[in-house]
């Protein structure tokens, strides 16, 4: 009779781990593919004001303005300054690099704008304070 040799414990561990990040690469790509799903860090932030554009504005004042903030507030351009204001223009760098990258976007800013007009007035953010949102 021939033994059948059954596979250890041990040996299926690579191929359940690759399979692991396989199902959370999907799961990331299907997060940044669906912008509803932005909705808790969206409420934070107010991007208009970051941009310091109105509601109405339209694509090309909003990435004239993201150039303007953005050689004003670039890491690259401020490294003369001490080490606490380069980490806050750098905050604000990527801040007003992801208003950009929202509300540029047609969907992304439909989006934005129909979770923010669902927040009562007192919640919506203000850009310069803090959110109700955060503790």
């Amino acid at each position: 009779r021939a033994r059948r040799e059954t596979p250890r414990r041990g040996a299926m561990r690579p191929l359940r781990v690759l399979l692991f990040a396989l199902a959370l690469a999907v799961s990331f790509t299907q997060a940044s593919a669906d912008p509803e799903r932005n909705y808790l860090r969206w409420v934070r932030r107010d991007f208009y004001g970051a941009l310091n554009v109105s509601s109405d504005a339209n694509t090309t004042t909003i990435s004239k303005r993201y150039r303007r903030l953005a050689l004003q507030f670039h890491p690259d351009k401020l490294h003369s300054l001490p080490k606490q204001e380069q980490k806050k223009a750098d905050v604000t760098f990527k801040e007003i690099a992801e208003a950009k990258e929202v509300l540029v976007n047609a969907d992304t800013r439909a989006a934005y704008d129909k979770v923010i007009s669902g927040l009562p007035r007192f919640a919506r953010p203000k850009y310069g304070s803090r959110s109700i949102f955060d503790k």
